[in-house]
C-alpha cells in the first residue's frame, strides 16, 4: 500500500511489462471519460498532439497531420486560393477562438465543404484543400442537401444556385453518398442574403422552375432562416436539419407553368 502523494520508485519495465502497464493506465484513465468509450484500449499512436497556440483571430495551416511541419497563420479576412506550391498539401489546422475557417475541395468552390473550429489535426477528409475563408466565429455557412421524393433515378434533378460569395452550386438529386454544399455565407446580424435558384431536369433538359431564395438572420435564434416567399421554386420545400442547414426535396416534378395553371 502507499499513498498517492508519494508513489514509490518504479523499476525499469521490461518491454513486455511495460506495454501491460501503459495499457492499464491508459484503461484507467478512460474510466474519467463521461462518455461511453469502448472496451478495448486504445492505441497510443492514435492519441492527439496538444494544439499549438494560436491568436484568437488566426488560423494556422499545417503541411503535416497533428501540427507538424511548416505553418501558415491567415487572419480573420482572408479569401484564399491556395498557392500550386500548396494545393492539396495542407493536412491541420488549429483555429483561434474568435474564428472559423469555411473551406473547399476545389478553386471553383466544388467538391466537398468543411467547417473548421478549434484545433483540427487531420483534415485530410476533405480530398485535397485549394480555396478557405477566415471568417468570424459567429458567422453560420448555409447548406443544402437535395433529395427527390418523385421516383427519379439518382442525379436526375439539379438544382443550381447562385449566391454572393460563394459563386455557382449545382447539386444533383440523391448523391450517394449524400452530401452538403455550401450554398451562402451570411455573419451574425448580416442583411439578408438572395440566391438565384434553377431547377432542371438533367434527363430531358427542361428547367422546372426558376426563382429565388431569402436568407435572412433570425436575432432570437441565432440561425439562419428561409424566408417564405412567391419566388421560391414551387416544387420544392425545405427543412431544417441545424442552424443554417437545409434538407431541400422535390415533391413535384412538373414544370412551374403547369403547377400554376
Amino acid at each position: 500500500m502507499y499513498k498517492e502523494s508519494c508513489p514509490p520508485r518504479l523499476k525499469p519495465l521490461t518491454t513486455s511489462s511495460s506495454t501491460q502497464y501503459l495499457n492499464h493506465h491508459l484503461t484507467s484513465l478512460n474510466n474519467f471519460n463521461t462518455t461511453p468509450t469502448q472496451t478495448t484500449s486504445p492505441n497510443p499512436t492514435q492519441l492527439i498532439k496538444m494544439a499549438p497556440h494560436v491568436d484568437p483571430s488566426t488560423a494556422k495551416f499545417y503541411v503535416k497531420k497533428q501540427f507538424e511541419g511548416d505553418e501558415y497563420p491567415y487572419s480573420i479576412g482572408a479569401d484564399v486560393s491556395v498557392p500550386g506550391s500548396l494545393n492539396d498539401k495542407f493536412l491541420s489546422v488549429n483555429v483561434g477562438t474568435n474564428a472559423k475557417v469555411i473551406a473547399w475541395q476545389h478553386y471553383n468552390e466544388s467538391g466537398k465543404y468543411r467547417e473548421w473550429e478549434g484545433p483540427n489535426p487531420d483534415i485530410s477528409d476533405i480530398g485535397g484543400l485549394s480555396r478557405f475563408k477566415v471568417v468570424e466565429h459567429n458567422t453560420r455557412a448555409i447548406s443544402f442537401q437535395f433529395k427527390d421524393s418523385t421516383g427519379g433515378t439518382p442525379l436526375q434533378y439539379s438544382i443550381k444556385i447562385d449566391a454572393r460569395d460563394v459563386g455557382t452550386v449545382l447539386i444533383k438529386s440523391n448523391e450517394d453518398p449524400l452530401e452538403w454544399h455550401l450554398v451562402g455565407i451570411l455573419p451574425a446580424g448580416g442583411p439578408p442574403v438572395t440566391t438565384g435558384v434553377f431547377l432542371r431536369d438533367e434527363k430531358t433538359g427542361v428547367y422546372l422552375s426558376v426563382g429565388s431564395i431569402y436568407f435572412q438572420w433570425n436575432e432570437k435564434t441565432n440561425e439562419v432562416d428561409i424566408v417564405e416567399s412567391e419566388a421560391f421554386p414551387p416544387q420544392l420545400k425545405n427543412e431544417r436539419k441545424g442552424p443554417s442547414a437545409f434538407e431541400i426535396t422535390l415533391v413535384d416534378n412538373k414544370p412551374q407553368s403547369l403547377i400554376w395553371t
